[in-house]
């Protein structure tokens, strides 16, 4: 752009200056309006990650190649002559890149009560090992966590 053009840009924006400072204005606060929505997306998808990864799923999970397709409970990671899943753990916790590592074994039945009936997911965990990796035992509303001593039947 040669020096004579801007120059005749920059006089004609001046020509009306409520003109142009409402344009200017506009587009400053669109553009504020912008980044406060970007900011917030990412905000947003950051929160729902850690809820996410925090409450049960964790940041990394290792399951045996055909661990989803079809899964009976008896083929899972640990099941049947499967694999050796203390070892799996310690191998895993032994890098040091890992904070902590947890066994879990999930199962899905159904519940039901008189004349209602709902799905419901089951979770085997190792709790002391559990609350190194998740917030379950933060989100009680009553009663205690558990702890790996076996309850006592009378």
């Amino acid at each position: 752009m040669s020096g004579r053009l801007l120059r005749l840009a920059w006089r004609n924006l001046w020509r009306n200056p409520r003109r142009t400072l409402i344009a200017m204005a506009a587009i400053g606060f669109g553009y504020a309006m912008l980044l406060f929505v970007a900011c917030l997306m990412a905000g947003l998808r950051h929160q729902m990650i850690e809820s996410g990864t925090s409450l049960i799923l964790s940041d990394v999970q290792v399951h045996a190649p055909s661990y989803y397709p079809d899964r009976p409970t008896h083929l899972t990671l640990g099941g049947r002559n499967g694999t050796d899943v203390s070892a799996l753990v310690a191998a895993t916790a032994a890098d040091s890149r890992v904070q902590a590592a947890s066994p879990r074994v999930y199962g899905y039945g159904l519940v039901s009560a008189t004349h209602q009936s709902v799905g419901a997911q089951l979770l085997g965990i190792v709790p002391d090992q559990e609350q190194k990796i998740t917030v379950l035992q933060t989100r009680m509303v009553k009663g205690s966590y558990l702890t790996g001593q076996r309850a006592k039947v009378s």
